[in-house]
């Protein structure tokens, strides 16, 4: 698991980052509801977490394409290719990895 790459994620759902004296650990909220502590968050292996964030890049208009489960690319609505993953381990795997490429790419172009 990757922890920043988790936060990463949490930032682009909207949640924000809540520091509590006392913890070592930031929390984010809200998260699927409730607040989670950054080092609770599963959108590395949970199919409900991971999914809402494809959900959310395909309401901003973007085409999320699972080819095979480890082949995932991602197309703006105009047809340009922007993200592919192949070869990752496993479906839950390759959707992690082209969530954060295709996030790291969407904070570089599109503030």
């Amino acid at each position: 698991m990757n922890t920043e790459n988790n936060r990463l994620i949490a930032e682009f759902m909207g949640a924000k980052e809540t520091k509590v004296e006392g913890l070592q650990n930031p929390m984010y909220y809200p998260i699927n509801g409730k607040s989670e502590y950054s080092h609770k968050l599963k959108y590395h292996s949970d199919w409900n977490w991971i999914m809402g964030v494809v959900d959310m890049v395909e309401s901003l208009g973007y085409d999320f394409n699972i080819l095979t489960p480890t082949v995932i690319e991602i197309w703006s609505g105009e047809g340009e290719h922007l993200i592919a993953v192949n070869g990752a381990g496993n479906k839950i795997d390759a959707t992690y990895k082209a969530i954060i490429e295709f996030i790291k790419w969407y904070n570089e172009n599109k503030k």
